[in-house]
């Protein structure tokens, strides 16, 4: 079995891989301010409600884009397993040529987005979009070349903003609103920044497309996924266990 772990800079995802099947998942919260004995203890929770012994973990894969806590994680793999976990970086084997000026660049978990791609969808051209702390846009040729993509900030990034920035504008709750008119500040805001990252993720798929002739599949993932790409038509399917099974098939690419 293996455990996959996929270290965000809000989330961390959890999931355990039987013979390619992804068994179990968990999303764990990133807090900054907690030390490794809560982290660790919420790993063992994890590992304690899976319905088998930790002895059947052969493989641990870690995508992590907050060093510290990727030391908290590796620690984490040797006490519990008794080996060190696979590190995702642009140096392993991954299936897919990279052409990109600076490869150690790319995060984590971008590679493991690129890598799961090219699992899903091979021989195919494809935009994934991953809404997480940062939404990022990553492109895979057909011939399973990673050929670059785009960085901007997320959902919850901009109403963080919004709110800090200003001296009298609250923190939201982050939906949908009902209406693209605010009654209210909180509506207001609601409408702002939900309708403002749709806006921008339309308006990034519409050049790239243009870019490549229109000959790009776009899938999205990420824990905010579901709540905007619904309003995107050119998003054609979420794949919210996208970056896990690219671990996965990093991890198969890689045993030792």
């Amino acid at each position: 079995m293996l455990l996959a772990i996929d270290i965000g800079n809000s989330n961390i995802n959890l999931g355990i891989f039987e013979e390619g099947k992804l068994k179990k998942k968990e999303n764990l919260p990133v807090n900054l301010k907690w030390g490794k004995e809560q982290y660790l203890s919420l790993l063992d929770k994890f590992l304690a409600s899976a319905v088998f012994e930790k002895a059947n973990i052969t493989s641990v894969v870690i995508a992590s884009v907050v060093p510290s806590l990727t030391d908290i994680f590796r620690e984490a793999s040797s006490a519990n397993f008794g080996f060190d976990p696979t590190i995702v970086n642009s140096d392993l084997v991954l299936g897919i040529r990279i052409n990109f000026d600076n490869p150690e660049e790319i995060g984590a978990d971008r590679l493991a987005n690129a890598v799961g791609v090219n699992h899903f969808f091979p021989h195919q051209s494809v935009i994934a979009v991953d809404f997480g702390t940062a939404i990022t846009f990553d492109v895979l040729d057909e011939k399973k070349g990673y050929i670059g993509g785009v960085i901007a900030p997320g959902i919850g990034m901009v109403e963080q903003a919004l709110c800090e920035k200003t001296a009298l504008l609250p923190q939201i709750e982050l939906v949908k609103p009902a209406s693209i008119l605010g009654r209210n500040t909180e509506e207001s805001m609601q409408a702002g920044v939900y309708y403002g990252m749709v806006g921008l993720v339309e308006t990034i798929l519409e050049k790239l497309i243009k870019t490549f002739q229109g000959k790009l599949m776009v899938i999205a993932t990420g824990g905010w996924a579901y709540l905007v790409a619904s309003q995107i038509s050119r998003i054609k399917k979420i794949e919210p266990d996208l970056t896990l099974y690219g671990l996965w098939k990093i991890n198969e690419l890689n045993k030792r």
